[in-house]
């Protein structure tokens, strides 16, 4: 976040190392910096330490991304060991939890990143086309789609997305976004290609 990651890391051991008597701003300063790195588990661990009187929205807001973004994390591991039954349950079981925040873009947009990762291609994409419902969608309601798609290995989508994205207004974030993805569905072709014999490795 501050764009010096030694100094990032240095600022958020010593809150850290505040154990117990870390401040609730202390707390969710260390969880943005841990969303920041994906690391979902050790951000609902730092969330749940805030008293539940001292949550406010923002922050109960912030748990929830990190509850959903970790149980789908869970939900691939048990997917990578042949446990794909379980791991439906696990994600349908966190989506009927949501309750009225199961509209929340972002929200939804890691539910079915997780569904497509565990092979569930068709809860993935009945819920990111969810994601398009504005007129016209945003450009980061077509990030996160795209995103869905490349995870579900809807290869020809996801072309057309990615060249609707490339005519469209991004921020810095969106346009670096938007080049994993490409990068992403170019190394998709190379190794579809690859597989059928027409490039050598």
């Amino acid at each position: 976040r501050m764009g010096q990651p030694a100094e990032a890391d240095r600022v958020m051991a010593e809150l850290a190392g505040q154990g117990d008597a870390a401040s609730v701003e202390s707390l969710q300063a260390q969880a943005l910096f841990a969303q920041e790195r994906q690391q979902w588990p050790q951000m609902l661990a730092l969330l749940d330490r805030v008293p539940a009187t001292a949550r406010t929205p923002s922050i109960e807001a912030l748990r929830t991304v990190a509850l959903v973004q970790a149980q789908g994390a869970q939900a691939r591991s048990l997917a990578q060991r042949q446990r794909t039954g379980e791991a439906q349950l696990l994600l349908a079981r966190t989506e009927a939890a949501l309750g009225s925040q199961a509209q929340n873009p972002e929200l939804v947009a890691a539910l079915a990143g997780a569904y497509a990762d565990i092979g569930s291609s068709e809860r993935a994409m009945s819920l990111a086309r969810t994601l398009l419902q504005g007129d016209p969608p945003s450009a980061e309601a077509r990030l996160q789609y795209a995103s869905v798609l490349l995870r579900a290995g809807r290869d020809g989508e996801v072309a057309a997305v990615l060249r609707q994205l490339g005519q469209v207004p991004l921020d810095a974030a969106q346009q670096a976004r938007l080049q994993d993805l490409r990068a992403g569905y170019v190394l998709r072709q190379v190794d579809a290609l690859r597989e059928q014999g027409n490039l050598e490795a």
